[in-house]
């Protein structure tokens, strides 16, 4: 689920050949933050910050992250309604 945007944000970066580092600079954000954001390990981060990387990306990012957090909302209240179950959950009951 998480991912979508980071897919995107890694290659608009490797495309523009700029590096965690220069996106740092410019997002504020640690590099590691942003490799997280890449390897779907965190979500898109605030849109002030997926504005900035996409003019400086020259990129549309903003849809890609609406829909990555649709995504996460729609899990989220699948849970809430039973029809996802975790391991973890059904391990406790």
């Amino acid at each position: 689920m998480l991912g979508f945007f980071g897919n995107k944000l890694k290659s608009a970066r490797k495309n523009k050949r700029v590096t965690l580092k220069e996106l740092s600079k410019i997002t504020g954000l640690s590099a590691s933050f942003l490799s997280d954001i890449e390897q779907g390990r965190r979500s898109s981060p605030d849109f002030d910050v997926i504005l900035k990387m996409q003019l400086f990306l020259n990129v549309e990012l903003i849809e890609c992250a609406k829909e990555e957090k649709l995504k996460m909302m729609r899990f989220a209240d699948g849970f809430k309604h039973g029809i996802y179950e975790s391991k973890v959950y059904r391990r406790i009951k």
